[in-house]
């Protein structure tokens, strides 16, 4: 408990530091998941009563092959509507939009990698929109997958491994700015725009990083038998019960 009430403090100082000051216009990257969604209630519920914007992006012309997007969008959706003060917008891209921006995205991300260009090209595209509408600052949840094993590669030892478990999670984190999240960095600024990550703040993790496997797996939290997801639950009550599960 000890651990969890210091998690759940350190976030939300990282939050409450990586929100700019009042004359710099900021939203946040709300992509209907379990990380973005906690930043906006955090945002939303405790940290800043004023009116918050916040955007998702979806593919709008692919009928025959539903993007991830679409059910993103559909939480998206839940979560925004949860807090009084916020204002969602829903950015929509086509095939062609996307394949526009291809080299571009190619040229900015410096990488062949297929995994990295297929998600940098809807966060280059929302991107730009977002910087249009004249915000400087954009908060995301992006890095908690990496200080908290959101990655389905840790299921398989962590219950079972805990050193191994601490090992990879370490590994990952000290290797982090040649990880595929250079895409945030790069895709965002490509349009004048600057990514804040609270969940990778030093001191947040540090917290993390206390936490035994061992304790983790004595707890029972029904339908959810992840590390991140039990964390997440127990540290954050306002984790959004749509999308925990």
């Amino acid at each position: 408990e000890e651990h969890l009430s210091a998690m759940r403090s350190s976030l939300i100082d990282a939050v409450s530091t990586r929100i700019p000051a009042r004359d710099v216009p900021f939203a946040i990257l709300l992509s209907g998941g379990l990380d973005s969604s906690l930043i906006c209630r955090l945002v939303a519920d405790l940290i800043y009563p004023q009116t918050l914007h916040t955007f998702t992006i979806t593919a709008h012309d692919m009928r025959d092959a539903p993007s991830l997007l679409d059910s993103d969008c559909h939480f998206a959706r839940l979560i925004a509507k949860e807090a009084t003060n916020v204002v969602h917008e829903e950015v929509h891209f086509c095939q062609e939009d996307g394949l526009y921006v291809l080299p571009h995205v190619v040229q900015r991300l410096e990488t062949t990698d297929a995994a990295m260009i297929r998600a940098g090209v809807p966060l280059y595209l929302l991107s730009k929109h977002i910087s249009a509408q004249g915000f400087k600052v954009v908060l995301c949840g992006e890095g908690a997958d990496e200080s908290m094993a959101g990655y389905r590669l840790f299921e398989e030892y962590y219950i079972t491994d805990g050193d191994q478990f601490s090992h990879e999670l370490k590994r990952r984190l000290f290797n982090i700015d040649t990880s595929e999240l250079q895409r945030v960095d790069r895709c965002t600024s490509a349009h004048g725009l600057e990514a804040r990550v609270p969940f990778l703040d030093v001191t947040y993790v540090n917290e993390v990083l206390k936490i035994k496997v061992e304790e983790v797996n004595s707890l029972t939290l029904p339908d959810c038998r992840d590390f991140f997801k039990v964390i997440i639950h127990l540290a954050h009550p306002l984790s959004p019960n749509c999308v925990l599960c």
